[in-house]
């Protein structure tokens, strides 16, 4: 369960150290915080049944996450967007719907951001006109209303055009100017894919979202990939799984942003991780790996054959996919990361 203690984002492995701290050790409120420059642990809680499958209430969740992220809720073609609780054991409990409410708020007593990702695979929703923008922007409201949750999280896959950017541009400004007034500050995160952050590309399918300094951290997915170059000269192609994956993906794409005028960029950006081997279908890393993979970014040493361009003391910190499979696997990827 989670408890009224320090929390401790992967501690020495991350290098994240005691600045991730829970709200009634500091006697702070975190919630009025834009949060570019605290290290986060960002876990994904499923929403539905796979494989993965097991009886977690959130309250059950390590310590060690500071952002927990619900997986999915739904957009209809319309643009209206839809949430309805399937994870277990919510699903099967009577009340289960006002445990769930109840947890959330149990977390976030603890300083633990609880927030809502909308998309995923088998969601992909196209936000192209005025009148999509405007469903999508109150319905979507009214959710948050209604759960309590602290953000939202954009994972989309699909094809994200200018189009669809510049509205989900608008409504974002619009969400956070909303509930500034009611006194609450929204958490943004984006999930992209590797290849949406790719500077081989003219932009990041992202990058218009990022550069209007409206999101707070993006968890970029580095696996379900195949294998990419960094951004330097005559680069080989790094395979997904790899500390050399893990260190120029990172490298390339905060130098890109660097170059591209986006604020905080080492700060904003995420390692997406996979917690098993099954969790995703290539790229799973070890948390040796990982843990020199951190290392070499953050501090330039334990490097493999890839150096950054520079050291990130700020590093975002990870995302991990997800909460249910490390939980399947007794947490051993968390609990090794730890070590």
């Amino acid at each position: 369960m989670i408890k009224s203690q320090i929390i401790m984002a992967l501690a020495s492995t991350l290098l994240l150290t005691s600045s991730i701290v829970c709200a009634e050790a500091t006697k702070t409120d975190k919630s009025s915080s834009v949060f570019h420059y605290e290290p986060f642990a960002i876990g994904y809680w499923q929403n539905f049944k796979n494989s993965a499958t097991s009886a977690m209430r959130l309250i059950d969740l390590p310590d060690q996450y500071n952002v927990v992220t619900i997986a999915f809720a739904s957009v209809s073609p319309n643009g209206n967007v839809k949430f309805t609780l399937q994870g277990p054991p919510y699903k099967a409990m009577p009340d289960g719907l006002a445990r769930f409410k109840d947890d959330i708020k149990t977390l976030q007593h603890h300083g633990v951001k609880v927030i809502l990702s909308l998309g995923g695979m088998n969601s992909y929703f196209r936000v192209d006109d005025e009148k999509k923008a405007n469903n999508f922007l109150l319905s979507l409201e009214k959710i948050i209303d209604e759960y309590g949750f602290n953000g939202v999280d954009y994972d989309l896959e699909g094809d994200l055009n200018r189009t669809i950017t510049n509205h989900l541009l608008d409504v974002t400004r619009t969400l956070l100017s909303d509930f500034s007034q009611k006194g609450k500050h929204l958490f943004i995160t984006l999930a992209p894919e590797a290849i949406d952050v790719n500077w081989q590309i003219s932009q990041g399918k992202y990058d218009p979202l990022i550069s209007e300094d409206l999101i707070d951290a993006v968890s970029v997915q580095l696996y379900n990939t195949s294998c990419k170059r960094s951004f330097k000269p005559r680069s080989p192609c790094y395979s997904p799984g790899t500390q050399d994956f893990i260190v120029s993906q990172a490298d390339s794409t905060i130098q890109t942003w660097r170059k591209r005028g986006i604020k905080n960029p080492e700060s904003l950006y995420v390692v997406g991780l996979a917690a098993t081997k099954k969790a995703a279908n290539s790229g799973y890393a070890s948390p040796d790996v990982v843990k020199n993979a951190i290392k070499c970014l953050k501090t330039g040493t334990q490097c493999a054959s890839y150096k950054p361009t520079k050291t990130y003391p700020e590093l975002g910190g990870i995302m991990m996919w997800s909460v249910n499979w490390d939980a399947k696997n007794n947490y051993k990827f968390l609990n090794e990361l730890s070590d």
